[in-house]
């Protein structure tokens, strides 16, 4: 079966896969198909996003022992680098 697209655009945009990419680096840490709703009762707090154009991406917060709080979205999928210092 082939696919019909209604312009050339609409068969170039099909072609692209969005990613989220490492802000040190710029390596492709993730696809945008690959985000998740993965709930935490951890979480100190949580809200939805659009994140690469996929709405209602659950965006977590956390706190750390030493009182830094940080949040955290969740994929089935990463390609991950260590490049030194963390954040």
């Amino acid at each position: 079966m082939a696919l019909r697209y209604q312009s050339q655009q609409a068969f170039r945009s099909a072609l692209v896969l969005e990613y989220l990419l490492c802000r040190q680096c710029g390596h492709e840490v993730t696809k945008a198909d690959d985000l998740l709703r993965v709930t935490s009762v951890k979480s100190i707090g949580q809200r939805n996003a659009t994140i690469l154009g996929q709405k209602g991406v659950l965006i977590q917060r956390f706190e750390n022992p030493q009182g830094r709080k940080f949040e955290v979205i969740t994929t089935k999928n990463v390609d991950i680098l260590n490049a030194g210092e963390v954040f």
